[in-house]
């Protein structure tokens, strides 16, 4: 009987030593490093970081039709898109604005990672709109000079042009005041240098400098401000469709739109009779030949 005692007692202490390795078992598989809370919590974690992904990737693209279509005034492109995600549950510093690459960045839970989810700057970089629907210029982007008088000329462009798309701006801000710019022109005059792209944003590089030309830009937005485009300034932008003038717009030089046979549309933000005072100079027949939309908005 005793004996009998003894074997039930030592059953009854192995059986209490396998559950509690089972409850350990099972206490690491719950809440272990790679427990099941552990997983869930990084997948809603992963859940939640997709989703903000996705809320900036559609702001941004928000960004990029309101600044086209004039649909909405902001100061700059992460205040529009942090005014987008507002009322989103957002830990602070989750978001981080690269102003020098115009990238959106998030960071991850422990803040040791941080990851660009989107990027503004193909479309707009640092350049900000304002009330007047003034555009400030990017000094990365820009060869420019200053006259006497204060007012400055765009010489070359050397900025990014995957989206097809470039903008003229019409303001550069200075720690001085801003300098109203209202002259778009070719850095040079000589047998090496024509229109105001750089070569180094133009597929092809032959000697001929007539033969050069980026084959991304399929638009140009010359905003308010602007008075004169010189000579040549646009020459040989071949895939060039469609462009922006503002009513400030007084001259246009010789031969600026040359070259650009593919131009069909020109949105005039004036009337036709605004459009007719506009001294065209000769060699623009691609401009002559586009369809103009007058009172373009």
């Amino acid at each position: 009987m005793k004996e009998n005692r003894g074997i039930t007692l030592i059953a009854l202490v192995i059986t209490i030593i396998v559950l509690l390795i089972l409850a350990g078992v099972s206490l690491r598989l719950v809440a272990g490093n790679e427990g099941i809370l552990n997983r869930a919590e990084k997948a809603v974690s992963k859940s939640n970081t997709e989703s903000l992904k996705e809320e900036i990737e559609l702001a941004i693209s928000e960004l990029r039709i309101a600044y086209y279509e004039d649909k909405e005034t902001f100061a700059s492109a992460d205040e529009y898109i942090q005014n987008k995600l507002n009322g989103k549950d957002i830990p602070s510093g989750t978001i981080i604005f690269a102003q020098d690459t115009g990238e959106v960045r998030l960071k991850d839970k422990e803040g040791t990672d941080s990851k660009v989810v989107g990027s503004y700057s193909a479309e707009k970089g640092l350049i900000m709109k304002t009330e007047d629907e003034k555009v400030y210029l990017n000094p990365k982007d820009w060869k420019y000079e200053v006259d006497s008088f204060g007012n400055a000329t765009l010489l070359q462009y050397k900025g990014d042009t995957s989206s097809g798309t470039v903008i003229i701006p019409s303001l550069i801000k200075t720690d001085n005041g801003n300098i109203s710019i209202t002259k778009v022109g070719r850095a040079t005059v000589d047998e090496n240098r024509i229109n105001i792209w750089a070569e180094e944003i133009c597929d092809t590089n032959p000697t001929d400098c007539y033969l050069r030309y980026p084959s991304q830009i399929t638009k140009i937005v010359f905003n308010t401000g602007i008075e004169s485009i010189e000579l040549e300034a646009l020459y040989n932008t071949k895939n060039l469709t469609e462009v922006e003038l503002p009513t400030t717009l007084k001259s246009i030089g010789y031969m600026v739109f040359g070259g650009c046979d593919n131009l069909s549309t020109v949105n005039y933000a004036g009337t036709e009779s605004q459009w007719n005072s506009i001294n065209i100079g000769s060699s623009n027949n691609a401009l002559k030949n586009a369809t103009i939309n007058y009172n373009y908005k």
